[in-house]
């Protein structure tokens, strides 16, 4: 599977050539100072948290341009308002990279090595590391602006336990993808038949 964002992915840094994890030993960056396909979330994961970060920062100034009655919202309206610039965008580029994985290569439906629950590649590590940045980011702004009161800090709280336990484990990237292509429907019926879809297709395998 070709990872599309080449030019992000293919960054060399010499100086960290020959990286690991401290505890689990697995290489994060080759020895030509490229990130390994399993070390490729730590780049994918800072680029997403920094971006996050800097599109939630914009809100303020971006969001009395769209709506003229922003400055008269409470400070929560606000801090609901301008997250959602940085949720946008990772809703398109999540979905965006989940329908690649699912539809367009056939990664997954192809006899492998390895059951299918076991099969991860450099595009999905990505894509949980993007996951990983944005709802760290998120998370934050939950936690200092208390939105969507305690069900939502919860939300991220596992939103994020899934996604490290994923990506630590290297399993169950398949039914992350499923998940995680429907970020942006989470009001929508389409996000409860997906998560009931994926329950029935764990279990069942």
């Amino acid at each position: 599977m070709t990872f599309s964002f080449s030019s992000i992915a293919d960054v060399q840094i010499e100086s960290l050539a020959g990286m690991k994890e401290i505890i689990t030993g697995r290489v994060i960056v080759e020895e030509d100072g490229r990130f390994s396909d399993y070390g490729i979330y730590y780049w994918t994961a800072l680029i997403s948290f920094v971006a996050s970060g800097i599109m939630y920062n914009a809100g303020p100034v971006i969001s009395p341009l769209i709506f003229k009655k922003y400055r008269t919202w409470s400070e929560e309206d606000k801090a609901n308002c301008d997250s959602r610039l940085s949720s946008m965008f990772f809703t398109y580029i999540c979905m965006h990279i989940c329908y690649i994985i699912l539809w367009q290569s056939d990664f997954y439906y192809e006899p492998g090595p390895v059951p299918f629950m076991l099969m991860t590649s450099r595009l999905t590590n990505a894509m949980f590391g993007i996951s990983l940045g944005y709802f760290l980011v998120d998370f934050a702004a939950c936690w200092k602006y208390h939105l969507g009161g305690n069900a939502m800090i919860l939300h991220h709280i596992g939103s994020l336990t899934t996604v490290l336990a994923a990506l630590w484990s290297q399993q169950c990237h398949y039914f992350g993808s499923w998940l995680l292509l429907t970020e942006g429907l989470k009001s929508g019926r389409l996000y409860m038949y997906n998560g009931m879809a994926i329950l029935i297709r764990y279990a069942a395998g």
